[in-house]
């Protein structure tokens, strides 16, 4: 039989267990932003976990003890989800085209005339890769001028432009605004011109711990916090599913 000291104590162990999320990378700075305040406000913890998209779906069909997920894409939050839990959109991401030697006001048709080594995000792996892939696509001669660099992900691919390893290449806007990245060497393309990025979470805590994931994506998708989504490179929940 256990003491009430003991019951005590178990009670209040799992109310400080934090709430444990995995982040796409190119939306964890975000997320930091959004689970420190959501602390401040419930007094809840948040525990960070970030990983590509594919790396945590594979942890979480696994076991990996990880309450709420936040992808980059739709489909492996749709694969997740089950019993009362859904998919659902908590934001769309933004493409840009990114060359740090222009020098003037960036334009894609200027850039694909120069550049040698392109970089984006594997289309296979990546949504943001997908995007890019679709521009590229429609402005492609007969005989290319330009080389594809693929890496793995959206943040392989800002780090290959950065190291200037290549001429230049498409992230996501997030990824320029975080890094403070001066306007005159990127183009934030039109989202008329690529297949939306949609970004997908699901719910897969279970037990004592579902509770507190279903108030922290909750806090996500409120208006409040979806409106402070732009100032990062990002477009709220309603511009994502109109």
């Amino acid at each position: 039989m256990f003491s009430a000291l003991a019951v005590m104590a178990a009670v209040e162990s799992s109310e400080q267990q934090p709430v444990v999320v995995g982040v796409a990378a190119n939306f964890a700075p975000v997320a930091e932003a959004v689970a420190r305040q959501f602390e401040r406000e419930t007094g809840t913890k948040v525990q960070i976990v970030v990983g590509s998209t594919g790396l945590l779906f594979a942890q979480i069909k696994q076991g990996a003890a990880i309450d709420v997920f936040l992808a980059a894409d739709m489909d492996r939050p749709r694969q997740l989800a089950r019993g009362t839990s859904v998919a659902e959109v908590y934001t769309r991401g933004r493409l840009s085209l990114w060359w740090p030697a222009a020098a003037g006001p960036v334009t894609l048709e200027s850039f694909l005339a120069q550049a040698q080594l392109v970089a984006l995000p594997n289309p296979r792996l990546a949504p943001y890769g997908v995007a890019a892939e679709a521009i590229l696509a429609r402005y492609e001669p007969i005989e290319p001028r330009w080389t594809r660099i693929l890496g793995q992900n959206v943040g392989a691919t800002f780090n290959q432009i950065s190291a200037g390893s290549v001429d230049g290449g498409f992230v996501a806007l997030s990824q320029l605004l975080a890094a403070g990245t001066p306007t005159s060497q990127y183009l934030v393309l039109p989202e008329s011109s690529y297949p939306p990025i949609l970004q997908g979470a699901v719910l897969t805590a279970a037990g004592e711990s579902r509770q507190k994931a279903e108030a922290f994506l909750r806090f996500l998708l409120s208006p409040r916090v979806q409106q402070r989504l732009a100032q990062w490179g990002y477009l709220p929940v309603e511009a994502a599913v109109s």
